[in-house]
C-alpha cells in the first residue's frame, strides 16, 4: 500500500487499532468506527425519510432513493444471477452483498471490508469509497468518447457514456413502474426527475 501521504498511513493503522472515535449517536445504535467517513456512511442507514414503496403485490419495502427502489425492484422481475462460486455450491443470489454474507457465513470466507478512501488532491477534504469518480472532478479527464457521426461527445464515466449512448440507438432501458404510468427513458437520471416530478410529492 501506498503510505507516501501522511494521512493514508494515518487511516490504515485505524484498522489495526481498537481505537473507534466515531460513534453512532442513533438511539440503540452501537456502531463505531475508526474513520468519519465509515460513521457517514453507517448514518444513510438511520434516514427515515423512505417515501418510495416498492408497489409489487405483496411487497412493502421503502427505500430512500429511486435508484434504491429501482435495483430492489429488479429482484420482482427476473430471478437470482449471482453464482456462489465455492466448488460443490448450488447456491444464486439476487446481489452481491448477497453472495458476499453467503460466503462469509457458510464458506467461512473472510468479510469483504469496504475501503474509505481519501483525496490527496491539494485543499480538498473528501473522503468515501469511490475515490476514482472522485477524482474526474478535480482532473476533468474524459476518456470515453462518442463515435456516433457528427457528435463528438466525451464522457468521464462508463455509465454516462452508454446513457448517452442509448440516446443514439434510441433505446429507453429505464421503465417507471408506477401504477398505470408507461413512461420509459434512455437515461437514468431522466426517469428520477420523472419519479420526482409526477409520482411523489
Amino acid at each position: 500500500m501506498d503510505f507516501s501521504v501522511p494521512h493514508r498511513l494515518k487511516d490504515h493503522m485505524t484498522t489495526h487499532s481498537s481505537d473507534k472515535p466515531f460513534k453512532c449517536d442513533f438511539n440503540g445504535c452501537r456502531y463505531e468506527s475508526g474513520l468519519k467517513a465509515g460513521l457517514r456512511i453507517h448514518m444513510q442507514s438511520h434516514n427515515t425519510n423512505r417515501k418510495y414503496v416498492c408497489d409489487f403485490i405483496g411487497c412493502e419495502k421503502t427505500f430512500t432513493s429511486y435508484s434504491s427502489l429501482y435495483d430492489h425492484r429488479r429482484r420482482h422481475q427476473s430471478g437470482p444471477t449471482f453464482k456462489c462460486p465455492t466448488k460443490g455450491c448450488v447456491e444464486l443470489f439476487f446481489t452481491r452483498r448477497q453472495l458476499r454474507n453467503h460466503e462469509v457465513s457458510v464458506h467461512n470466507r473472510k468479510p469483504f471490508v469496504q475501503r474509505i478512501h481519501r483525496c490527496d488532491w491539494p485543499g480538498c477534504e473528501w473522503t468515501g469509497i469511490n475515490i476514482y469518480n472522485h477524482k474526474l472532478q478535480h482532473t476533468g479527464e474524459k476518456k470515453f468518447a462518442c463515435l456516433w457521426p457528427e457528435c463528438g461527445k466525451r464522457f468521464a464515466r462508463i455509465d454516462n457514456f452508454k446513457d448517452h449512448m442509448n440516446i443514439h440507438n434510441n433505446v429507453k432501458p429505464y421503465v417507471c413502474h408506477w401504477p398505470g404510468c408507461t413512461h420509459s427513458y434512455a437515461q437514468l437520471g431522466n426517469l428520477t426527475s420523472h419519479i420526482k416530478r409526477f409520482h411523489t410529492k
